[in-house]
């Protein structure tokens, strides 16, 4: 009865979904809102990895660009490490990410459904207003204006279904359209 459980267990969908968008967009907040309760779900965030991969280099906020490439791309490898690694534990992963091009995604996306079978892939774009995002600098104590943070967010290529996501969804100062 035991060896059914588990046989059962390992059958069970797991579910990874991304929560992305231009810095200072309620990535976090949405996250502790929507995900944070649930006992079996892991939470990532790609800035701990970075920040971790920086420290790790010897750099502390000061780092050359050819070194931040290096140390964004050791980043993203052990994020993706992890979210393999909790996926096939059974666990649900919530990853807090950037991930401006479908590219990117797609490498992502490629690899986890290779090591995990059996899965959901969601992803949720944050696009706040402005009054909504002006009021997320202002908690951060950001100094980029709304302008910059704007332009940034531009280079955000929208996600679609060809690169693997099963569910797209739009996050508009917290209301979520599928």
């Amino acid at each position: 009865m035991t060896d059914q459980l588990i046989n059962n267990d390992a059958l069970a969908k797991t579910t990874i979904t991304f929560v992305i968008g231009a810095p200072a967009t309620g990535k976090t907040t949405f996250i502790n809102n929507h995900f944070s309760d649930s006992g079996n779900t892991v939470i990532l965030n790609v800035y701990d990895y970075q920040q971790a991969a920086y420290k790790e280099a010897g750099f502390g906020k000061q780092v050359s660009l050819g070194h931040e490439f290096k140390c964004l791309y050791k980043a993203n490898e052990n994020l993706l490490v992890d979210i393999i690694k909790a996926l096939q534990e059974g666990k649900n992963v919530v990853v807090e990410q950037t991930l401006y091009k479908a590219k990117r995604r797609i490498a992502y996306i490629d690899a986890i459904r290779n090591a995990v079978k059996n899965i959901t892939i969601a992803v949720y774009v944050m696009c706040p207003s402005d009054a909504v995002w002006e009021t997320y600098i202002i908690e951060r104590n950001l100094i980029d204006s709304i302008q910059r943070l704007r332009a940034n967010a531009k280079e955000i290529e929208f996600p679609n279904p060809s690169e693997g996501f099963d569910k797209i969804y739009e996050v508009i100062n917290n209301n979520i359209k599928l």
